[in-house]
């Protein structure tokens, strides 16, 4: 696996988006364990984040992913004056990954595509508009569909609208088993959620919220390393298996 992440660490190097490697790991991580199965994609931009879900969606033999964005850019990019158009640089990337057979884009907001799917879903990722009324519609509309044991995962958590979503969706003890890996936040759907998931789950929110605070502090590195690597053994303390499925 090392060499395929390697690998698709240089595919998208030269992709713009905002997303580290190591969240493109994570999503690559769970998009490789949706066997057979349904990935869904609100707000894909470029592509950088569809390739990571594509490759691993490949490795497990997934049936496809839907990309969903209207491609004109974010409300910033919108009130630039110039119009945005990123469809066509999307389809070259993905075409050029060789994901094209499995990737299904929808020109379209959330709202627009969502009759058009479906299938019940595996793996769920949001990263559309980041402001409060916008996750909570993408969250409200998309995540019935989850299959029990699905995932759903939220990118750039640290904007107040997207942690703000995430807080209240641990309160409604539909999910279990959270991990963070940099600003990606994700939990598994379930019917059986009992007290100490919750309390587990908001630990690692809790967590999360220390992870970025040290990221943005203006702490010598040296500290800033020796905080998250705590922050980190703890994460593993609270689920040392984030990518297995545990039916």
């Amino acid at each position: 696996m090392r060499h395929d992440l390697l690998h698709i660490r240089d595919l998208v190097k030269d992709v713009d988006g905002f997303l580290t490697n190591r969240e493109g790991e994570a999503l690559y991580k769970l998009a490789s364990i949706c066997r057979n199965g349904v990935i869904v994609e609100i707000g894909s931009w470029k592509g950088k984040s569809t390739i990571w879900l594509g490759k691993g969606a490949r490795e497990a033999g997934a049936k496809t992913i839907y990309a969903i964005d209207h491609h004109v850019g974010s409300q910033e990019h919108q009130g630039e004056g110039s119009p945005v158009w990123t469809f066509k640089e999307f389809e070259n990337n993905i075409r050029k990954a060789g994901l094209d057979d499995i990737v299904t884009p929808f020109v379209k907001t959330s709202v627009e595509a969502r009759p058009l799917v479906k299938d019940p879903i595996d793996l769920l990722f949001i990263d559309g508009a980041h402001d409060y009324d916008s996750v909570k519609q993408d969250f409200r509309l998309w995540s019935p569909a989850v299959k029990n044991e699905g995932r759903v995962a939220f990118h750039d958590t640290p904007w107040p609208g997207v942690g703000r979503v995430v807080s209240e969706v641990l309160e409604t003890g539909q999910f279990r088993r959270a991990y963070f890996s940099d600003t990606l936040f994700f939990l598994t759907k379930t019917d059986k959620a009992n007290v100490l998931d919750k309390i587990r789950d908001r630990m690692m929110f809790h967590l999360s919220r220390s992870f970025y605070a040290v990221n943005a502090s203006s702490r010598p590195k040296w500290v800033r390393t020796s905080q998250k690597n705590i922050i980190k053994m703890f994460r593993f303390m609270i689920n040392p298996c984030p990518f297995v499925n545990k039916k």
